[in-house]
């Protein structure tokens, strides 16, 4: 239980953190969790100890719902919850596919074993990686790692250890954003904007053919008549 305790934190932020949240929903089942819970400033949301010992539940089991948001953390907040809602713009401009290899990377995974999962050759994964150190030189010098000692082989593995360490503690380089527009409004990344702009000429087609056959359909009727 101890090791998933520490290992629930991690797991979140590889799934959660970088994005921009709304809100996070907690559901606790004790007392003293809530206690724990509210007191870090979670608003409870819905109290269900009314159900305690139906459907399952122990009848010491006391479930509820609570809900942090950026309105219910004290302005000027600096803490994990409010990175959540705020977290610092991305400084690399990695590509989805280096996103996606450095990614996997976190979990663990070898070149290979990436390579393997992302259908790709272990030769197409060190070039991503390649990418990855020279797009992070300006942030932690790493292009050339001249401080690192040792051969080749070991100043390779302690360079990938600083940027796996780098990108854990900044996820949101491995996050695709929305863009802001000139108008301040938020742009669609360009995958979704092209998808969006496919439709709406397909709708506006569609609703010229129906005009045209219209059109077609009251010319033979004028003629009829």
């Amino acid at each position: 239980m101890q090791e998933l305790r520490k290992l629930a934190p991690q797991a979140f932020m590889h799934d959660i953190g970088g994005y921009r949240l709304r809100a996070i929903y907690y559901e606790v089942f004790t007392d003293e969790a809530a206690q724990y819970i509210q007191a870090g400033g979670y608003r409870l949301l819905h109290d269900f100890s009314s159900h305690s010992g139906t459907g399952g539940l122990p009848a010491d089991c006391r479930p509820r719902m609570l809900r942090l948001t950026r309105a219910d953390m004290p302005p000027g907040a600096m803490s994990f919850a409010a990175q959540m809602f705020d977290p610092p713009h991305a400084r690399l401009a990695l590509t989805p596919a280096e996103q996606r290899v450095a990614l996997h990377a976190l979990q663990g995974a070898s070149d290979r074993t990436v390579a393997e999962t992302l259908g790709l050759s272990t030769e197409t994964v060190r070039t991503n990686w390649r990418s990855i150190y020279r797009r992070m030189a300006p942030v932690l010098a790493l292009a050339d790692a001249p401080g690192l000692a040792g051969d080749d082989e070991t100043r390779g593995r302690e360079k990938r250890r600083f940027a796996l360490e780098y990108l854990r503690q900044n996820m949101q380089e491995l996050r695709r954003r929305c863009a802001p527009a000139r108008d301040g409004h938020t742009t669609l990344p360009e995958s979704r904007a092209r998808a969006n702009r496919r439709l709406r000429l397909a709708s506006v087609r569609q609703r010229a053919r129906d005009a045209a056959h219209e059109l077609r359909c009251s010319v033979r009727r004028t003629h009829l008549v």
